[in-house]
């Protein structure tokens, strides 16, 4: 694959804007104040949680602190404790954003990806690894690295995209807009 990180860039903002997404709303960190980071998110108060339960975490936790809801994996939160450390830079945000869905897809290969589309992944760690060296890879256990991958459990086994770039990343745009509607990016801190 003779593609460069650059190349990949253009084409996965030139596709995102065909949904009502920028890369500035994507990365978005939504404050939520309270005594202290619930324990389920240990990256420095770091996090994801779940849209319709945003405005109820926010109240319980400036009246409260009480915890509820759904529990993230530490992959996601992983991901999500790079995207809030690199904030200044959205294109190293995208860099970890199709990383992160490149690493999910790769460690959950549908059986019609396992030629083609398996060398095409392979090749995207590689370009984002060798344009961004600085980037910690994630833990060889880590299965799940976003809240959300719309190839895990849904018509995956039939969806083919081949050695297409684009198709991949559209996948990968796809999936952004479903997180973005479902998921917020939170930072707890502390309560004045």
């Amino acid at each position: 694959m003779t593609v460069k990180w650059n190349d990949v860039y253009m084409n996965w903002q030139y596709l995102l804007s065909g949904f009502p997404i920028s890369l500035e709303s994507l990365f978005k960190f939504h404050e939520v104040a309270g005594d202290s980071p619930p324990q389920q998110y240990p990256y420095e108060g770091i996090g994801w949680w779940p849209t319709n339960e945003y405005e109820k975490l926010a109240s319980a936790l400036a009246d409260e602190n009480v915890l509820f809801g759904e529990t993230i994996n530490r992959g996601a939160l992983c991901t999500a404790f790079e995207l809030y450390n690199n904030s200044t830079n959205p294109e190293v945000q995208a860099a970890i954003w199709i990383a992160g869905s490149v690493w999910d897809k790769t460690h959950a290969l549908p059986k019609a990806w396992q030629r083609e589309t398996h060398q095409l992944l392979a090749d995207m760690r590689s370009i984002i690894q060798n344009e961004f060296p600085e980037l910690p890879p994630w833990h060889n256990t880590v299965r799940k690295t976003l809240p959300v991958s719309i190839t895990e459990n849904m018509i995956s086994a039939e969806l083919k995209i081949g050695n297409k770039l684009e198709d991949l990343l559209y996948l990968i745009a796809i999936e952004a807009a479903v997180i973005k509607g479902s998921w917020k990016l939170v930072k707890f801190v502390q309560k004045q």
